[in-house]
């Protein structure tokens, strides 16, 4: 899947209102962000990754599969409600420059760490 295709993906998750709808298309997002290698190359950096968009870090085994890392971020974006899916939207959002950050006192930390991983991901 091209990084275009992966950015269609976003925006239209983004304009679903369904809480079931929003998790199938994170499914399908998740998985192309963790499988490809043309997006993260190595692994390690998997454990920045969990931590910033999800929020937690597994043992270090779990980075050592893309599979395995994959199937426990799928679990964690199951037991999303509607705000924490629209949390992670907002942060693909960014990464990917879809569109420009909402405002908010605690975002400016946030952001660097979104911009930061925009780079990786743009291999900057």
């Amino acid at each position: 899947m091209s990084q275009n295709h992966l950015i269609k993906n976003i925006v239209l998750v983004a304009d679903t209102k369904h809480l079931e709808d929003k998790k199938i298309i994170l499914y399908g997002i998740v998985t192309e962000i963790i499988l490809s290698n043309t997006l993260i190359k190595k692994n390690i950096t998997f454990q920045s990754f969990t931590e910033d968009f999800f929020g937690t870090i597994f043992k270090f085994y779990v980075y050592k599969s893309r599979t395995l890392l994959l199937a426990r971020c799928l679990r964690l974006v199951e037991k999303y409600d509607l705000d924490m899916s629209n949390a992670l939207i907002d942060k693909l959002l960014i990464v990917f420059n879809i569109q420009p950050p909402k405002s908010n006192k605690n975002n400016s930390k946030n952001l660097d760490v979104l911009l930061a991983w925009k780079k990786v991901i743009n291999n900057e």
